[in-house]
Order: C-alpha cells, then sequence, then structure tokens
C-alpha cells in the first residue's frame, strides 16, 4: 500500500493477520524517492529518517487499544520488523512517518507485508 501523508503527521495502515503463525513475518516499508527518477543526483542522496511502528490491536473493558510491539528509527531505503518466531492472529497497525525536507521532492513510501499465511492490508 502505498501513502503520500502530509509532511509532519503519520500514515497508518490496518493489517489483518488471519491466523496464529510460528513462522516468519515481516512488516516493510520503503522510500520512494528522487534517487529512484533523477539521474543528476549521481549517487549523492540522503534518504530521510523514518519513524517506522508496528502495535497490536487488543480489546479492553473500555474498548480497543493499540500496543506498541517495536519500531525502528532509521535512515534506510528499506526498513524491515520481522518476528522471526511468528505473530498471533488479529489487527495490526503500521504507523510511520518520515521528516522530509526540500531536498526530498518525491515523498511516498510504501508497507508491505510478508508472510506465508494470509495478511490483507
Amino acid at each position: 500500500m502505498s501513502d503520500t501523508h502530509s509532511d509532519g503527521e503519520f500514515g497508518i495502515a490496518k493489517v489483518t493477520v488471519s491466523q496464529d503463525t510460528d513462522e516468519t513475518v515481516c512488516f516493510m516499508l520503503d522510500q520512494v524517492n528522487a534517487r529512484h527518477v533523477d539521474e543528476t543526483m549521481l549517487g549523492n542522496y540522503n534518504y530521510i529518517p523514518v519513524k517506522f511502528m508496528v502495535s497490536k490491536v487488543v480489546n479492553k473493558a473500555d474498548g480497543p487499544s493499540a500496543v506498541f510491539i517495536d519500531g525502528s528509527y532509521d535512515r534506510l531505503s528499506t526498513q524491515t520488523i520481522s518476528f522471526p518466531y511468528g505473530i498471533a492472529k488479529g489487527e495490526y497497525l503500521l504507523t510511520y512517518s518520515g521528516a522530509f525536507t526540500n531536498l526530498h521532492p518525491e515523498r511516498k513510501m510504501v508497507v508491505s507485508v510478508h508472510s506465508q499465511v494470509d495478511c490483507s492490508i
């Protein structure tokens, strides 16, 4: 799923995992950036720092709540949060935000899930 949320705000994607699994599940965030479309940069490109978090939706007495599971903050073209021993069935929220500047005219991020079980975004 691609996203172009406003600067200074967070994008969010809900992922539904259809069943418990003990196989590896990876949540990924990729930057689509000017390096991919501007050949004049000649390898002189700095990736933006991106906050990327995974939370699980849990039902509490006062309603559903998001519980933080894992996250990263880095300047990589691709960030991966992996669960090598699997995850439980349910709904997960992928939250992300990039610190774009005027040096970053292309401002897209793509989130994806890699799993052996059915997951829908």
